[in-house]
């Protein structure tokens, strides 16, 4: 599957909602990990234990001897299986969670690619095989991208709108950019916006390709709502 993954729908900055529609339906040929993630619930193994109890929550499934320690004879034999079974299940989700991996790695553009390989996040998941943390982490990463490429993307269309047919359709076309503009910027409806926000995305967006790797640095950062002063842009590029 991951050998045959549609380079349209790679993961990249302007392409985070695509790419999780995509990866969450493959995700489901796997039933285990792919159900975590689809969730978003991470599963974790529950080895058994000789205090375990049946469904109901009150029946023991395994009894001890007079003596309150040792396991009799045929709770031991059960218990024992158990264990096995649960060995055993735990190679078949291993190698779900190898293929998984290799899916979603398989999922990153080499723009998504670059911007993991300085996440610390990602590369102890990515080390430990761990496909929730690797998708999570990837996602999350370029969501916080997306509110800055896709804010600069969405501003540089509104400036290209023209009325080359009804009033009625002229204004349509703009009140649907503004809804778009306005939840990335005044999720809140104060209808307020700093003017430094628009400077900064033509600030950026004016960059040659002399400047990618302090645009890439841009965009792979923390933002946590907060968006990215002219200022430190202009110092970041002079």
């Amino acid at each position: 599957m991951s050998n045959t993954y549609d380079s349209k729908k790679l993961l990249s900055n302007l392409n985070v909602t695509n790419w999780d529609h995509h990866i969450c339906e493959l995700l489901s040929a796997f039933p285990i990990m792919g159900r975590a993630i689809r969730t978003g619930v991470p599963f974790i193994p529950r080895p058994p234990t000789v205090n375990d109890l049946f469904a109901d929550g009150a029946t023991r499934k395994y009894h001890y001897r007079v003596d309150g320690i040792t396991l009799d004879g045929e709770s031991r034999k059960d218990f024992t299986n158990a264990c096995s079974t649960f060995e055993k299940s735990e190679v078949r989700r291993e190698e779900e969670q190898a293929k998984i991996c290799g899916l979603l790695i398989s999922s990153f553009s080499e723009e998504a690619k670059m911007l993991l390989r300085s996440n610390r996040a990602y590369i102890l998941a990515a080390n430990t095989n761990d496909s929730y943390e690797i998708y999570k982490t990837a996602k999350a990463a370029h969501t916080r991208v997306t509110s800055f490429a896709v804010a600069q993307n969405t501003f540089e269309e509104l400036l290209k709108i023209t009325m080359t047919g009804s009033y009625a359709a002229y204004t349509d076309a703009i009140l649907n950019s503004r809804r778009i503009f306005d939840a990335i910027f005044d999720p809140t409806s104060s209808g307020n916006m700093p003017i430094d926000n628009i400077f900064t995305m033509v600030l950026v967006n004016g960059l040659p390709e002399d400047f990618r790797y302090m645009k890439d640095r841009l965009y792979s950062e923390d933002l946590n709502g907060a968006f990215p002063k002219f200022e430190e842009v202009h110092q970041q590029s002079s």
